[in-house]
């Protein structure tokens, strides 16, 4: 087995991805900081190749020594941290989260992790901050590509540094087109699954089989850009940024340029500062701290009723960098050199029962729910309407265009009388609409997509909206409404979010701008013979509600408190008034939920008969719709509206 050559550039490397990560989470700076993920891709694949090929070299490659370096190098680490962990997690997490805890350990054992949370992702999912090993889907692409690319050197007796490279090249063909494509169509997938990941790594190899650079001028420029490349990553990505996709083509190629150009030894300027004794220090824990960071946050989060201070949160990082710090000195260094399980035999055995103690962990969290006192399982329901959103229907370009729209109702030829057209918050009012559906034994049309504005001329920019199929989108439905006759049609939208989240006519459009595009919406809709009634939107606080519920319940606190006061719904909602005046004044009738949410305590009501109004930050539950239906009867009773409802005039 054949030792690579020390550089420290690349722990001062290492130190710049882990703190980019770290800082991003803790919200302490870089927007784009978790492009230190594909950093550290990059890294892997470089370090992981030179291995393989000093070994081929050598003439002593085998499966065996090159996963014994791997387990030494991942898995006491990760092993400590899952049961630490754990043993918090049973102490602190709620019943519902514990479930999903021990499945996300349990999916570690099989190197899955990426797959479990590809797979539980998504727009309505539970927040982050109750995934205390979210981070760990990294290491599962990791440990992933680490099966599979050995087995390229094994399976050709006569692997040459020439061979190696062209089966990275096309596994860069193959990865980089799937992860662009996906990026945009499944954003999920793209984001944790390994053929579309599989490319930076690849990339990072890719150097390791080049010519080695001279040093030299040329060399400086390119290591200045590259640096400049993962630097600018840093600063002006940001979670809007369609990633990875080919925005991932900067930190990675910057990383790659940085690992080639830095390999010649020079006193550099550059070059000494990534070698630079405390950001090499940082980036010898790089590994510990990119693992104890993310459940330290988590933790720390999720016990809080309100979220952290800056100064706490700074805190937190600095418990992170000491524990890594004991990790490294009393964990990962003894396995390491040997001094704990000093035999390859004795390694893989430690391997096998981490794996059975991980099966075992999630068995018992999934099971036994953590320990579950009286106090959490009454406050079980509030936690439970996270879960509660039984409408999540998507209506993109192409139903629409065919005017496949959900449709609720009895099955029969009645024409539509209402359809609801709007984003995400549009789909959790639909309990509501269905039961009056219902009950007035009629048909409505459901047109809902995420993050998707109800405005014709409006394109979204959320990177869960249609973007710049919005308009088309638009269009199909003011088509439909139009073929079909539809009487009523309920616009329902997050109104606010659409000032700096879209585009009329290439521009961020100004708060008249939406205001005026909305107008004409309502002026089309009514052209179409089409009453128009616009839902304002529920209150958003910066806490998840549920769980803001749920530890009052477990802590005997008030829960009536919770939710804004009077005053602060006012201003909350000022901008909206001023967006929705223009269109009440063009006839549409604005529905105020404040007649549902205010009943005489001063504070905005987020909870009711032991569930939650809200299934996180700002949509409602299921059970909390169902609380708006007298809201809505207007739009079967007419008679009825105007004392359910402010028709062309908002509640100032």
């Amino acid at each position: 087995m054949s030792k690579l050559n020390y550089r420290a550039d690349i722990d001062g490397l290492r130190a710049i991805a882990v703190l980019g990560v770290v800082l991003f989470h803790a919200r302490l700076g870089f927007p784009g900081g978790f492009v230190g993920v594909d950093v550290f891709f990059v890294i892997s694949g470089y370090l992981i190749t030179s291995i393989i090929l000093k070994d081929i070299q050598a003439g002593c490659f085998s499966l065996a020594a090159f996963w014994d370096r791997r387990i030494r190098r991942i898995f006491p680490a990760l092993f400590t941290v899952i049961v630490a962990t754990s043993i918090v997690g049973w102490f602190v997490l709620l019943p519902t989260d514990m479930v999903d805890f021990g499945k996300s350990i349990a999916a570690q054992t099989f190197f899955g992790g990426n797959v479990f949370f590809w797979w539980n992702a998504g727009y309505f999912d539970a927040a982050a901050t109750s995934k205390p090993l979210l981070h760990t889907w990294s290491l599962a692409v990791e440990e992933q590509y680490y099966l599979l690319v050995p087995l390229l050197a094994l399976f050709r007796t006569s692997t040459t540094r020439k061979t190696l490279g062209k089966a990275l090249v096309i596994i860069i063909l193959l990865s980089l087109p799937l992860c662009i494509a996906l990026t945009y169509h499944a954003p999920d997938a793209a984001f944790y699954l390994l053929p579309t990941r599989a490319w930076e790594l690849a990339i990072g190899g890719l150097i390791a089989v080049m010519p080695a650079t001279r040093g030299g001028k040329m060399s400086r420029i390119i290591a200045y850009a590259g640096l400049l490349a993962v630097a600018g990553s840093f600063l002006f990505f940001s979670e809007n940024t369609p990633f990875p996709g080919s925005a991932a083509l900067l930190p990675t190629l910057g990383t790659a340029a940085l690992i080639w150009a830095n390999a010649c030894p020079t006193t550099d300027i550059l070059a000494r500062l990534m070698s630079f004794r405390p950001l090499v220090f940082i980036g010898k824990i790089s590994y510990s701290l990119y693992l104890w960071h993310w459940p330290i946050l988590v933790y720390s989060e999720y016990a809080s009723s309100n979220p952290l201070r800056w100064y706490v949160r700074i805190v937190l990082v600095i418990v992170s960098i000491a524990m890594s710090a004991l990790s490294l000195r009393f964990i990962e260094t003894p396995v390491r050199t040997k001094n704990l399980l000093p035999t390859r035999h004795a390694l893989f055995r430690f391997a096998a029962i981490s794996g059975c103690c991980y099966l075992f962990l999630g068995l018992c969290a999934s099971t036994f729910r953590g320990l579950p006192s009286e106090a959490k399982l009454k406050a079980e329901g509030y936690a439970k309407s996270r879960y509660d959103f039984p409408y999540k229907t998507l209506i993109g370009v192409d139903r629409a265009e065919k005017e496949d729209f959900a449709i609720l109702g009895a099955e029969s030829h009645d024409p539509i009388h209402c359809l609801v057209w709007g984003d995400s918050h549009g789909m959790a009012i639909v309990p509501a609409i269905d039961s009056l559906t219902q009950k007035f034994h009629s048909r409505t049309a459901v047109a809902t997509y995420f993050a998707t504005a109800p405005i014709l001329g409006v394109e979204s920019t959320s990177s869960a909206s249609l973007k710049k199929e919005s308009e088309a989108w638009s269009r199909a439905v003011v088509d439909y409404v139009a073929k079909n006759k539809v009487p009523n049609v309920l616009l329902v939208g997050r109104w606010c979010t659409y000032k700096s989240k879209s585009i009329i006519n290439g521009q961020v459009p100004r708060e008249e701008d939406l205001a005026s595009m909305l107008a004409k919406t309502v002026a089309v809709l009514q052209q179409a013979g089409a009453k128009v009634w616009i839902f304002k939107e529920v209150p958003t606080y910066d806490i998840d509600i549920p769980r803001a519920l749920t530890k009052a319940c477990i802590k005997g606190e008030s829960l009536d408190q919770i939710g804004m006061t009077e005053q602060e719904y006012s201003a909350h909602s000022q901008m909206e008034n001023r967006l929705l005046d223009l269109a009440a004044r063009q006839g549409a009738s604005i529905l105020d939920p404040k007649t549902i949410f205010f009943n005489g305590s001063g504070y905005c009501k987020v909870a009711d008969s032991g569930f939650s109004i809200y299934r996180d930050t700002g949509h409602l539950s299921g059970k909390g719709a169902l609380l708006f239906r007298p809201l809505f009867t207007g739009i079967w009773n007419d008679d009825k509206a105007a004392s359910l409802q402010g028709s062309a005039a908002l509640v100032q």
